[in-house]
């Protein structure tokens, strides 16, 4: 138990009850939607000040060889370590936005963009190596399966694509301008949608189709990215959401991105199309997911 030898322990009402439900759930991905709903009924303006005050986060029930309930505080534009915790979990941000980067030991395998509300899992090692960072501040609730083993991790050494982080830098900014020096004048774009396929060609017009089309829905916000280079260019996986009047609303899309001479030539888009507020609940709830 050394590795909670220097977190500060609060007995938060009704923690230890969260605890002991959480923990009859068979996996993090069936636990996540209750742990959102669940931890409205907590108060946490204690911890919450504590978590502020302290470089680690605070223990929310007293500890024992079994599941954790925790607070942290991250404060803005300061990174952590890419570190494991050497069990699964799943955590939700109450306050602020959060940045997590999913590692394997040989590089960054996806980026989650999280908001307040948001909820997000893990599972054991290795699937649990990780690295977060707020710009302005995330206040963040978490359950894990474990007590954390603090066994350090080394870092993996990344070469990142600047092609393809132009375009996580547009999702991003909601913005064609990162790219606008990223594609051939002549680059084609096939897009492929539910019941649909159609062709772009030019830099101009594939720039125009993107602001409009991929970057253009009121209350947009990216909340996963992923690249993974190929043997012509790279494959960008994102998933974009969007608010609508019936709630908010999310497409996947992944392009795969042919390079010559350091500019995209070719691109093929498949696209989901836009689920309504009331699919999203129901993938999120229904769904078996293996992976985050």
């Amino acid at each position: 138990m050394t590795i909670l030898a220097d977190r500060r322990v609060l007995d938060v009402p009704g923690a230890q009850a969260l605890i002991d439900h959480a923990a009859t759930f068979d996996s993090p991905a069936t636990l996540a939607d209750w742990f959102r709903d669940a931890a409205g009924g907590l108060d946490l303006a204690e911890a919450a000040a504590a978590a502020r005050a302290s470089a680690h986060a605070v223990l929310l029930a007293p500890p024992g060889d079994g599941p954790l309930l925790a607070l942290r505080w991250f404060a803005p534009g300061t990174p952590t370590t890419i570190h494991s915790h050497g069990t699964w979990g799943v955590l939700v941000i109450l306050e602020g936005h959060d940045t997590y980067e999913r590692w394997t030991p040989t590089g960054l395998a996806a980026t989650h963009y999280l908001a307040a509300g948001d909820v997000l899992w893990w599972t054991p090692p290795p699937g649990d190596l990780h690295r977060q960072t707020s710009p302005d501040g995330a206040l963040e609730l978490l359950f894990v399966g474990g007590v954390p083993d603090g066994v350090p991790v080394a870092e993996p050494s990344v070469r990142v694509d600047p092609l393809a982080e132009a375009y996580r830098r547009a999702y991003l900014d909601a913005s064609t301008a990162p790219l606008a020096d990223a594609f051939h004048e002549d680059v084609l774009l096939d897009v492929c949608v539910p019941g649909w396929r159609f062709q772009v060609q030019g830099r101009q017009e594939v720039l125009d189709l993107l602001a409009a089309d991929e970057f253009g829905p009121p209350g947009y916000r990216l909340t996963y990215f992923r690249t993974v280079p190929t043997e012509s260019g790279f494959v960008v996986e994102a998933e974009v959401r969007f608010a609508s009047a019936g709630g908010e609303r999310l497409w996947r899309v992944t392009h795969l991105v042919g390079v010559r001479d350091g500019r995209i030539a070719e691109q093929t888009s498949y696209c989901t199309g836009h689920w309504d507020a009331e699919s999203v609940v129901r993938q999120r709830r229904e769904a078996g997911m293996v992976r985050p």
